[in-house]
């Protein structure tokens, strides 16, 4: 009796550890990296908003300053790039930071583009740039950071049923 009590323990604290590195996996990592992920979102949206405001703007100081609020998010961008660049160790995952990177490489030189035709005074150059030249690309890469954040919550969700089925198999 004891032996099989020890037997039931050890299945029991096996399955335990099991349901605990899912939870490990999906709160330490998977989680981490849809955050980076939305950051990298986050500050391409105030890349965008602020290009769209170099474009409206005519107040050299207002655009000197919506150019280094480009450089601060290009900054915070490329940091959380590159954490999430480090996380990523599937090869699924790293083709879709391959079509992120190749999206954010196309799209860059663009910005700077409407950027210096803002600058320059050029409103109406800036805003077709923006419209007609950014919104593609910029589309895309949105596209590729949300397949990231997908794919994470699509693990998590697998990560979850899995410590259900070992919680049933521990309680059994």
């Amino acid at each position: 009796v004891l032996i099989m009590l020890a037997i039931v323990a050890f299945i029991g604290i096996t399955n335990l550890k099991g349901i605990q590195k899912n939870f490990d996996l999906a709160v330490k990592e998977n989680a981490v990296k849809i955050r980076l992920a939305n950051d990298m979102i986050d500050q391409q949206n105030i890349i965008a908003r602020a290009v769209r405001n170099i474009a409206l703007l005519d107040d050299q100081t207002e655009m000197k300053k919506e150019e280094a609020r480009i450089q601060e998010a290009r900054d915070t961008y490329k940091k959380a790039d590159g954490q999430l660049d480090a996380l990523i160790k599937t090869d699924a995952a790293k083709k879709i930071m391959a079509d992120i990177d190749a999206a954010r490489s196309t799209l860059t030189p663009l910005i700077d583009k409407a950027v210096a035709a803002g600058l320059a005074n050029n409103s109406a150059e800036a805003t077709r740039i923006l419209l007609v030249e950014i919104r593609p690309p910029q589309g895309a890469l949105i596209k590729h950071i949300n397949a990231m954040i997908e794919r994470q919550e699509a693990q998590n969700q697998e990560l979850v049923e899995h410590a259900d089925r070992d919680y049933e198999s521990a309680f059994t």
